[in-house]
């Protein structure tokens, strides 16, 4: 992946099914990382690396960002 490109994934842990519970990015190992369940997702694609996600196959919810001529965000499903 580009490192100018923007991503945006949904927050909640597909595993927890709560929306509550909140993903964190792992700056170390450049993981996307669940702090309850302890799953984690490439920060480049959602897809799962390891944990329960990666064995009930969950992928985070990514979501579509745009950017307009005036310097405006749209972040859309």
């Amino acid at each position: 992946t580009p490192t100018n490109v923007v991503l945006a994934y949904d927050m909640s842990c597909p595993v927890e099914r709560s929306s509550t519970m909140r993903i964190e990015y792992d700056a170390r190992d450049l993981v996307l990382r669940c702090p309850h369940c302890g799953s984690t997702y490439d920060s480049s694609t959602g897809s799962p690396l390891s944990g329960a996600a990666l064995k009930q196959k969950y992928v985070l919810q990514q979501y579509a960002v745009y950017f307009n001529a005036m310097g405006g965000v749209l972040v859309t499903r």
